[in-house]
């Protein structure tokens, strides 16, 4: 073991003995003749000669590391010189472009009258709403005048009228086989100037941003220097489009602003004139009654609004129906369903600042007076004061005694007949004799007659009545009708995947004094994606070729006369396919009891695809309105579908590029190296050897430091210099 660890130690010896030591230690003092170390150094000795020895390896390998780092960061760095290529093709232009030593490439552009149509494309996508609309109103309106097909009988005979003498009997008109899913959505539901005003708000939308586009085509590009890729050029083309488009939208805004405001400060004033104009023709037309023994239903209606006026809803003070249009102002008559006191409380001396504004002694305050017809939106909106079947709240035995006297009738069962004559079919009135506040849905003192409120649409549910009785035609058609009996006698569509879920309903409906406002605010259908509706609209047609083929064509091109017949479960008789479903009348069965207005595939169709104009405007831009404000174009979260598209080949050479200058890095001969070695060795060793001289010092202290500590403790007395 002895002997292992002596000769472990001679070798280490030994290769120490090797290492060269830059900073040995040199006797500092004279004791005679002889110089010797001092005290604290001849203790120390060994240790210093090793820390001599391991700094001086240290300083060896730190200037060989650092003069290898900088050589070699020198060869592989090379030098930079500086190029200049005239008139570079496209293919020498890529191959510099490529080339990793090529730096800081700058290419001159010489042409001056370079345009974005040199290299540029552009498209945009035009909203759904627009394209559809666009489409469905190049549609037929549904008519059987001059392309009615007259489903006939063999054997019995018929004159029509028509000049052509007597034929097989007539039973009604059907669509012809021609025109199936060819008929205008807009124009079955009448809704065809709201159609119109949106396909025209798109077309000039869509119109400028052709404009737009061609602008921007013959636009000088302004850049001198070449972009030196493909996606710095589309950057700074789509930034470009993108300003102009916001200018072409801030445009668009401007009229609508305009049109708006005049539309709120101007309309309600000329309405509520003409509200007065009516009421004072209703008023004297109603005079005139007053005495007559045989009074018209006019009379009557306007009898019973005021009564139910004065009985339900006046808080205080009643109204004299003799007062109306006798020229005195009576707060108590000054409503609409005493005909706003035949308009004698709206006088030139008590107007404030316009023809509808004026001071309302009831309220004791200035307010509004609009025009009542414009209320008449929609038929099914009637006050619940007009609702004869509420018999509990409105015209309990109270109000039926008021009415017996009114009406100069005998019974209770004459006041019912009536009431039934004087409100049956109130859209059918002319306006001047329209029942007085018959429509409800917006407030014509306030809604129709107030600046602030002209404009402003009102999304309002559909009367309960109106949406069951579209849900069961709805459910008629598609549940009960064809797959409960169509699809269970003739077999299922092929390729006609009906939707998950039930048939959507547009619940809503939009309503406002401003035609414009209503019309580019139309509803959707709630809780209802544009997606699912469009695929029951799909569905829908894929069924009118299931109708076709089902019931096939004759030589004419015609429906058959004899197609196959089914048997509905909840009605009587049978019925025949698919002509029920197309027609206007009692066609196709052997049952006068069976009520066809049920089976108007067709008019449900259409509903459809009018709840799918308003949802997907809605979703593109969340109004119509706003959609027109768009543009017309298809937007999502992302923004707006405008695609530019560069051709960069293209754009570098109509650029006519005059030179590219640039840098390129070089790498080093064997003879740079050498030279550059040799150039390095002194600086680094001389740096380097400062640096370890300061780090052999800083070791030294410590060395001694520790020679010290040793001494004092084993004679604290001892004073051992440092």
């Amino acid at each position: 073991m002895t002997t292992s660890s002596s000769s472990q130690k001679k070798k280490t010896q030994v290769v120490a003995d090797l290492i060269p030591n830059n900073y040995e230690e040199q006797p500092g003092l004279i004791e005679g003749k002889t110089k010797v170390f001092k005290d604290k150094v001849a203790a120390r000795v060994d240790d210093l000669d090793n820390l001599g020895k391991f700094v001086t390896l240290f300083q060896y390998v730190l200037v060989l590391v650092v003069i290898l780092v900088l050589v070699l960061s020198r060869i592989f760095k090379g030098t930079t010189i500086a190029y200049t290529e005239l008139k570079p093709s496209y293919s020498k232009y890529l191959e510099m472009r490529s080339d990793p030593d090529v730096l800081n490439m700058k290419c001159s552009v010489s042409n001056d009258t370079l345009t974005y149509a040199s290299f540029t494309t552009y498209s945009y996508e035009k909203a759904d709403a627009c394209s559809w609309v666009t489409e469905d109103l190049l549609k037929d309106k549904r008519t059987y005048s001059e392309t009615k097909y007259v489903l006939v009988k063999d054997g019995d005979s018929y004159d029509l009228g028509d000049g052509n003498g007597a034929q097989t009997s007539y039973e009604g008109y059907v669509l012809p086989r021609s025109k199936l899913g060819k008929t205008s959505a807009c124009k079955e539901l009448k809704k065809l100037q709201t159609c119109q005003a949106i396909r025209d708000g798109c077309s000039r939308g869509h119109e400028l941003m052709e404009k737009l586009i061609e602008k921007s085509e013959s636009a000088v590009f302004p850049l001198k220097d070449l972009l030196d890729s493909e996606s710095k050029l589309l950057s700074f083309v789509n930034a470009t489009l993108t300003q102009s488009f916001e200018s072409l939208l801030s445009g668009l805004e401007g009229p609508r602003i305009a049109v708006k405001e005049w539309a709120s400060k101007n309309m309600p004033a000329l309405y509520g004139y003409f509200g007065s104009l009516q009421n004072y023709a209703q008023g004297q037309f109603f005079r005139q009654e007053l005495s007559s023994d045989s009074p018209t239903n006019f009379f009557k209606s306007v009898s019973i609004a005021c009564a139910i006026y004065n009985e339900k809803i006046a808080d205080a003070g009643t109204c004299d129906t003799s007062w109306i249009g006798d020229g005195v102002c009576d707060a108590a008559c000054n409503n609409p369903y005493c005909l706003n006191d035949g308009g004698d409380c709206l006088t030139g001396t008590a107007l404030y600042t316009s023809s509808h504004e004026f001071w309302d002694d009831a309220t004791d305050e200035y307010t509004y007076r609009g025009f009542s017809p414009l209320q008449q939106g929609d038929e099914l909106f009637i006050q619940p004061y007009y609702n004869i079947s509420d018999e509990e709240s409105l015209f309990d035995d109270d109000m039926v005694n008021i009415l017996k006297t009114i009406l100069n009738a005998n019974s209770e069962d004459d006041v019912w007949t009536a009431l039934e004559n004087i409100f049956k079919e109130p859209r059918n009135h002319p306006i001047w004799q329209t029942p007085t506040n018959m429509f409800v849905g917006v407030d014509p003192n306030d809604t129709c007659g107030n600046p602030s409120t002209w404009y402003k649409s009102y999304e309002m549910d559909r009367p309960p009545s109106w949406l069951e009785d579209l849900e069961f035609d709805i459910d008629f058609v598609y549940d009960t009708a064809l797959r409960d009996s169509v699809f269970q006698t003739l077999g299922e569509p092929s390729g006609a995947l009906r939707p998950s879920g039930f048939v959507p309903v547009q619940r809503t409906d939009v309503f406002s004094c401003d035609a414009q406002s209503k019309a580019q605010n139309l509803p959707g259908i709630k809780g209802e994606t544009t997606a699912n509706i469009k695929a029951w609209v799909d569905y829908s047609y894929a069924l009118f070729a299931y109708f076709k083929d089902k019931c096939g064509a004759d030589e004419a091109g015609h429906w058959k006369t004899d197609c196959p017949t089914f048997t509905v479960n909840d009605s009587k008789g049978t019925v025949t396919f698919p002509l029920a479903f197309l027609s206007d009348d009692k066609v196709g069965s052997n049952d006068e009891n069976i009520d066809f207005e049920r089976y108007d595939f067709i008019r449900l169709v259409s509903e459809l695809e009018y709840a799918y104009l308003g949802s997907s405007a809605r979703e593109n831009s969340g109004s119509v309105e706003q959609l027109l404000l768009d543009a017309g174009i298809k937007r999502d979260s992302a923004g707006y579908s405008i695609n530019p598209s560069v051709n960069y080949e293209a754009y570098y050479t109509a650029s006519d590029v005059s030179e590219c200058s640039y840098s390129k890095r070089v790498g080093a001969s064997p003879a740079t190296v050498v030279t550059v070695v040799l150039g390095l060795i002194g600086g680094v060793t001389t740096t380097v050897s400062v640096f370890a001289l300061v780090l052999y010092q800083l070791f030294r202290k410590s060395v001694f430091k520790k020679y010290k500590n040793e001494m004092q403790s084993k004679d604290p007395s001892s004073s051992v210099p440092v």
